[in-house]
């Protein structure tokens, strides 16, 4: 780990998270890389493995302010998705209960890659229950969906779409845009084995002048993920490797004492 040559300042702000209690995986992560972002301003990535082999393990609706709720599903491997939604006037707290009952009753164990076409199976059920049933029905749905995909989540776009190359140029801005929404051209880019993997230019036709430097994040417990940082060809190279080996060293510290 390059700790000599990583910021002061980086070290104190992810310190600072990592002291910090009652804190789930994903917030520390999300925070983590949020510094990243912001301390080489670029764009920091953070890919989640492939969610087709987890499977669903409970279901759950909270009440929030006014007539809202949050749909939340768990599964096998500790991940968490939810879905804020707007509770219909004329349905009861019996009502949620009731269809969330339900849905754990008929999905728990279902493979997550499968949820989707499972419910649209036991939709006339959940019709016959609750009269508001849509309402359950897309909100978990939607979140299914967006949980089934390759989880990728971006932070700092508004620091790498300000770099000259990117900012003074539509369509290579476009082509960006596209490229951080991506999941699988990430993944080709760390396919060596490497811990650390530097991908300069060359990342296809469209984005020759963008490199890409990865670094795969473990985490007990939990499949194998990456962080990556995204920016123009000319950047630091060592200050970016150093930040990401240092930041996803620390990380992977923090949750084996943890566990």
């Amino acid at each position: 780990m390059r700790s000599r040559s990583v910021d002061e300042q980086i070290k104190q702000q992810l310190q600072l998270i990592l002291d910090k209690k009652t804190q789930s995986i994903e917030d520390i992560i999300r925070q983590s890389c949020e510094i990243l972002a912001h301390m080489t301003n670029l764009a920091s990535i953070v890919l989640g493995p492939n969610a087709k082999d987890e499977r669903l393990v409970s279901l759950s609706i909270v009440p929030i302010a006014g007539n809202s709720a949050t749909a939340i599903f768990v599964t096998d491997q500790g991940y968490v998705e939810n879905k804020t939604f707007v509770i219909p006037a004329d349905m009861s707290m019996n009502d949620l209960q009731t269809s969330v009952k339900l849905l754990n009753e008929r999905l728990t164990g279902t493979p997550i890659s499968e949820l989707v076409p499972k419910m649209e199976a036991i939709r006339p059920i959940l019709q016959d229950y609750i009269a508001e049933h849509d309402v359950i029905y897309q909100a978990f749905a939607q979140a299914f969906l967006h949980f089934a995909n390759d989880r990728l989540r971006t932070y700092g776009q508004d620091e790498l779409f300000s770099q000259p190359e990117f900012s003074n140029d539509a369509q290579k801005l476009r082509h960006l845009i596209s490229l951080l929404d991506s999941p699988e051209i990430f993944r080709d880019v760390s396919q060596d084995g490497e811990n650390i993997t530097i991908k300069i230019g060359g990342v296809g036709e469209e984005y020759n002048d963008v490199s890409i430097v990865t670094s795969k994040l473990t985490i007990p417990g939990r499949p194998e993920g990456q962080i990556a940082v995204i920016g123009p060809t000319r950047m630091d190279y060592d200050r970016v490797v150093s930040a990401l080996e240092y930041i996803a060293g620390m990380l992977e510290e923090h949750f084996k004492k943890e566990r």
